[in-house]
């Protein structure tokens, strides 16, 4: 549009100057072949305006092409931030694709505290050489420890009698089945009461492995058992002792095991 406007303008100013100047050289006027230069020019700024004008109808009568129309962009799963960090757009992730939760570990059975004499299945007595005596290993109702009455205990027993001379080493052992089910074992051990006052060695293995080994005196309280048997299948109580002609030993061990 200022194009055609200044055109016009131009045209203008040369018909003006035509105009007064005439056809008369000497009066000041423009020659003829200057009237025909200007005249030329003019009817080249006459058909620019012309073919301006088509161009501008043409451009309002043709019609405008709709815009296309751009797909929705797919949120990226994963972009860079400015930090170089990747941030995850958790919302692209379709349902279909989400991993399937992972099934929750099954609680592993509850098991109460089990006594001893609950899993025992053997025991047995051993001495350095033969001699006559009479082994007591068993289970019975209640015993007294150190003044004290306990329930539920395995009694470790010898008497002996017709002893040649000096004195027998003897080991007495009793066998328990934890399975691999049980993971601490406590109780207690001592001499029961009014029995000679005889010193012995507590030994407690876990398949066929020494876990812990105690010294008890005849003349001191239950000694208090606290061991970890997890894993442990096979347990084994042992007592060893040195008896001398016509005593009695009797040890007693009262416990349980715990998961």
């Amino acid at each position: 549009m200022k194009r055609t406007i200044g055109l016009i303008l131009v045209g203008a100013m040369l018909l003006m100057l035509v105009g007064c100047g005439g056809n008369n050289d000497s009066d000041g006027g423009v020659s003829k072949e200057e009237y025909d230069r200007l005249a030329e020019q003019m009817d080249r700024l006459i058909s620019e305006i012309s073919t301006n004008q088509e161009n501008q109808t043409q451009t309002q009568t043709e019609p405008s092409m709709p815009a296309t129309q751009e797909e929705p962009a797919v949120p990226a799963i994963a972009q860079i931030t400015e930090s170089g960090d990747t941030a995850v757009d958790l919302q692209s992730v379709e349902e279909d694709e989400e991993p399937e939760p992972e099934p929750e570990p099954e609680p592993e059975p509850v098991r109460l505290p089990q006594s001893v004499t609950k899993l025992m299945f053997d025991s047995d007595s051993v001495s350095e050489d033969e001699v006559v005596r009479i082994f007591n290993i068993g289970v019975e109702e209640s015993v007294s420890m150190g003044g004290a009455d306990y329930e539920d205990v395995v009694v470790y027993g010898v008497s002996l009698d017709h002893w040649s001379r000096g004195a027998r080493v003897i080991t007495q052992f009793s066998l328990h089945n934890l399975n691999g089910e049980y993971k601490k074992l406590v109780g207690f051990a001592g001499r029961v009461d009014e029995t000679h006052m005889i010193d012995a060695t507590l030994n407690i293995y876990g398949d066929d492995e020494l876990l812990q080994k105690y010294s008890l005196k005849a003349a001191s309280l239950p000694v208090a058992i606290e061991i970890s048997v997890e894993n442990i299948r096979l347990l084994r109580i042992e007592f060893v002792h040195t008896s001398v002609q016509n005593s009695e030993f009797k040890y007693a061990f009262v416990g349980q095991v715990e998961s």
